[in-house]
């Protein structure tokens, strides 16, 4: 299934893009099809793990990164509903495909693998820590893409059947003001759930560091669109380094406190 999803992906970018650069509405109707199609492909296959494994299927990276695209996949489509931001998903669902391409192809099978949860996983503060999460971080994959828009808007303003730039800038602001309570939710519930497991809801873990660091980043931009103003290209660029430390966030960590040598209490 998460072949078929990555499949719909690919189909609803395409379509997204053609129709991007002039075609008809026909092909806005495919490719909103395209984009249900791999929504319901990735949900089926984290509800097929956890009907499999007995747990939420958020355990392992593999799972999450799953769980991370099907976020961002229901996201588009919700806003599109709402909002009509079709024109802009050539580029919004572009992370999301590459997302899912990694964990499918990338990954090696025992990576993807079913495993049991671990004892430090069996509680409820585990899918309330880490669902918030994956919607935080669907928001701002969304919204990284929105920013390669918006810096090559010079180079698509003349060639492609758009508006104004400002409702790039708007779709970048709302997917940070969508994902930004998500990722203090995520926090919170990591914080109370670190002190009743561990006895400190702050460890200095390389893990928590980071998202910190995300989370701060997101703040300050924030802070810069709503009190300083700021928009054009600068929000492009914003959202592009949000969305590398939400990437960095989520598979460097792991690969850089094994390079140096440091122990988390984070599986993933």
């Amino acid at each position: 299934m998460v072949e078929l999803g990555a499949f719909c992906l690919l189909m609803a970018i395409t379509c997204y893009g053609l129709e991007l650069w002039g075609g008809g509405s026909w092909l806005r109707r495919l490719a909103a099809l395209s984009s249900g199609g791999a929504a319901a492909a990735l949900v089926d296959a984290l509800l097929r793990r956890a009907l499999e494994s007995g747990h939420w299927p958020f355990a392992i990276t593999y799972e999450f990164a799953l769980a991370f695209a099907c976020s961002g996949t229901l996201i588009h489509l919700l806003w599109e509903w709402r909002g009509g931001v079709h024109t802009a998903g050539a580029f919004t669902l572009a992370p999301v495909l590459g997302l899912t391409l990694w964990a499918q192809f990338s990954m090696l099978p025992s990576a993807q693998r079913i495993q049991p949860l671990p004892l430090a996983l069996q509680s409820i503060w585990f899918p309330l820590h880490v669902a918030p999460a994956a919607l935080a971080y669907g928001a701002f994959a969304l919204t990284g893409g929105a920013g390669v828009m918006r810096l090559l808007w010079p180079w698509l303003e003349n060639r492609v059947q758009v508006t104004e730039p400002e409702w790039v800038e708007a779709l970048i602001a709302r997917g940070v003001t969508f994902g930004y309570p998500w990722l203090s939710t995520a926090m919170i519930f990591g914080m109370v759930w670190a002190q009743m497991a561990w006895g400190s809801y702050w460890s200095w873990d390389i893990k928590e560091v980071w998202t910190l660091i995300t989370w701060l980043f997101y703040t300050l931009f924030l802070h810069l669109r709503l009190l300083r103003g700021w928009h054009g290209r600068r929000m492009g660029w914003l959202a592009l380094i949000g969305l590398g430390l939400v990437l960095f966030t989520f598979t460097g960590v792991g690969w850089l406190a094994r390079r140096v040598g440091l122990e988390s209490l984070h599986v993933f």
